[in-house]
């Protein structure tokens, strides 16, 4: 059976991850009910910078089609909140509020309990579906939307607003094209709320960056894809016309403008700062770099950049968009499916990847017996992309970008290295990562990853060494339901070649 997963801009198996109720879809008929929006500062209202109310995570699911999840004409958010088990003990009452663009009405989120909190605390998924955005909406709509969400815990006539990660009295959850309509699991908020093993998405997916140096033409490192980041680094050399000052004062902007097609949606940011004395800007100005998402259906993008002065109705202003053309580059898209993955340890197997292995079903064993008796030791899973894998495609080694990106117990970040595409089956790519360069008990080899001894069911001392895994495709995250892919590499703890080479 296939699996679709969601492109990485947004989502990949948040309830699983986190262990919500994912059977539970909360919400999903039950109309929203109009709230009192946020009075921080009053006597009735305060802010809540002691978890006792957290927001998890919120995000729209994938189709499993390559769009969102909908339900009637708008998109459906899906999230959790975490709430202290103690303040619902006392009768505290949860909720979250939300309100979109300029409708002045905050209405009240359906709770529904879901598992996977910490002792001390109990969950809560939630569902956004009306009066959210649609997918209907212009580009030009879409660049304006804005979902402003807060959790609120109501004591009796006192409610506390979440401002646990905004620590500013007014600073509601944004969601808005330039942050992808996500709000990421945050491990660093609220120590005692537990740590998932979520992947940022917007850490795991493709980068690039192009530059634009003082004189020659821009240089674009990495590739460009659909649910990607773009990374735009302009010198303020490179176009000096407007240098406003005021009372000695920097008073100039400089601006990169990034069209993406075919949505025709155009966003800005500024991509100059200034050094400054003990706080005080200088006119001094340094190139700063601007981070833009590339929206998922993205095809190409073009970009052009704008230096005005701030005062005096921009009295200056200048262009550089290459004579009017404006900077053009393709985007690679996100495949349409990934899937198919099995796991081959054999002393029998021919090639890397065969068809007849065993399906992956969870984490695999990597001992004495894998590192000295296979020929082949592998995990490899297919790729469908129309008009890419369903051909003969000269070009389709460079035309998916497949990644994976590994850690071993006890490390933090995660390692990256290309995976080799072994050949078509049908009308899909097929890509085979080997297992056995990833071992850190190679004979001969000292390991350079952590490491803990244990002592087998028999009375034997052992050193270990577990892996987790996933995949991405140009941007968009590949793992097993559920979970990380995973396995566990040990030998015995004695060796003659650790112990006097290994030191």
């Amino acid at each position: 059976m296939k699996t679709f997963f969601a492109p990485l801009l947004l989502l990949f198996a948040l309830c699983g991850v986190l262990g919500a109720a994912c059977e539970s879809t909360p919400g999903d008929t039950v109309e929203f009910t109009p709230a009192v929006a946020p009075l921080i500062g009053t006597n009735e209202d305060g802010a809540d910078r002691d978890c006792r109310i957290v927001l998890l995570d919120l995000a729209r699911p994938s189709n499993n089609t390559g769009g969102w999840e909908t339900l009637g004409s708008t998109w459906v958010w899906r999230g959790h909140i975490d709430v202290r088990t103690s303040e619902l003990d006392e009768g505290a009452r949860p909720a979250v509020l939300f309100h979109y663009g300029s409708d002045p009405t905050w209405w009240e989120a359906e709770l529904q309990p879901a598992e996977g909190a910490l002792a001390g605390f109990s969950r809560f998924a939630f569902a956004l579906y009306d009066h959210v955005p649609s997918p209907g909406m212009s580009g030009t709509s879409l660049t304006r939307a804005v979902i402003e969400v807060i959790p609120v815990l109501t004591r009796g006539d006192h409610r506390l607003f979440d401002h646990n990660r905004n620590p500013g009295e007014w600073d509601n959850y944004v969601l808005n094209l330039n942050n992808g309509f996500l709000i990421p699991w945050d491990a660093g908020v609220c120590s005692l709320v537990p740590q998932a093993p979520v992947i940022d998405p917007l850490a795991a997916a493709p980068r690039a960056t192009i530059s634009f140096p003082a004189t020659g033409s821009p240089e674009l490192t990495g590739r460009l894809v659909a649910g990607g980041v773009v990374t735009v680094v302009y010198e303020p050399e490179r176009m000096t016309t407007c240098r406003d000052t005021h009372n000695g004062y920097p008073a100039w902007d400089l601006r990169a403008f990034v069209k993406f097609n075919p949505s025709g949606v155009v966003l800005d940011q500024s991509v100059r700062s200034f050094v400054t004395n003990n706080g005080t800007p200088t006119t001094t100005a340094f190139a700063l770099p601007a981070d833009f998402i590339i929206p998922a259906d993205t095809t190409s993008l073009e970009m052009w950049f704008w230096n005005s002065g701030i005062g005096g109705g921009y009295a200056c202003q200048d262009y550089d968009s290459q004579a009017g053309a404006n900077y053009p580059y393709a985007v690679f898209p996100a495949p349409g499916w990934i899937g198919g993955a099995k796991i081959m340890l054999s002393r029998s197997a021919s090639q890397l990847c065969q068809s007849d292995a065993p399906d992956y079903n969870g984490p695999f064993s990597f001992g004495s017996w894998e590192r000295t008796r296979t020929t082949f030791t592998s995990l490899c899973f297919e790729v469908w992309q129309e008009g890419v894998t369903d051909m003969t495609n000269p070009n389709l080694w460079q035309d998916l970008d497949v990644q994976v990106h590994y850690r071993y117990a006890g490390q933090e970040a995660f390692s990256t290295e290309y995976v080799s595409l072994f050949d078509q089956v049908g009308n899909n790519a097929r890509y085979g990562l080997d297992l056995r360069p990833l071992d850190p008990f190679a004979m001969y080899h000292c390991p350079d990853v952590p490491t803990t001894e244990y002592t087998s069911a028999s009375g034997e001392q052992m050193v270990q060494s577990p892996i987790e895994f996933y995949f991405t495709v140009n941007g968009m995250i590949f793992v097993p339901e559920n979970a990380l892919f995973g396995g566990n590499y040990w030998d015995y703890a004695a060796s003659s070649f650790r112990d006097e080479n290994c030191q």
